[in-house]
């Protein structure tokens, strides 16, 4: 397990091939930067984009875990790019989120 596997999670439920995490990661980092203003006033801090953007910076077959998807914060990231509806469950809580 490495840090790709969130992205594996979602190229695979897009229906993407089995390398298709990558084009998941990359996509997410141009949308990313195309709106910072956006992202910045989702995510209610410039700290929490810089944050954001180190993890989705990594474009090698093995990222470091430290590098990996973090939800839930990237749950409006992900659900606003692909126009999906997203459920993010855990064991403390179960969250939805959805755009248009």
């Amino acid at each position: 397990m490495d840090g790709n596997c969130g992205y594996r999670v979602v190229a695979s439920l897009l229906g993407f091939d089995k390398v298709g995490w990558t084009q998941v990661r990359r996509e997410l980092f141009g949308e990313f930067n195309c709106y910072p203003h956006l992202y910045e006033g989702v995510y209610g801090s410039c700290q929490c984009v810089k944050e954001i953007r180190y993890f989705l910076s990594q474009f090698d077959d093995f990222a470091p875990y430290v590098k990996g998807i973090i939800m839930p914060e990237m749950r409006f990231l992900i659900s606003s790019h692909y126009s999906v509806v997203l459920l993010f469950l855990s064991r403390l809580q179960g969250l939805d989120f959805l755009t248009t």
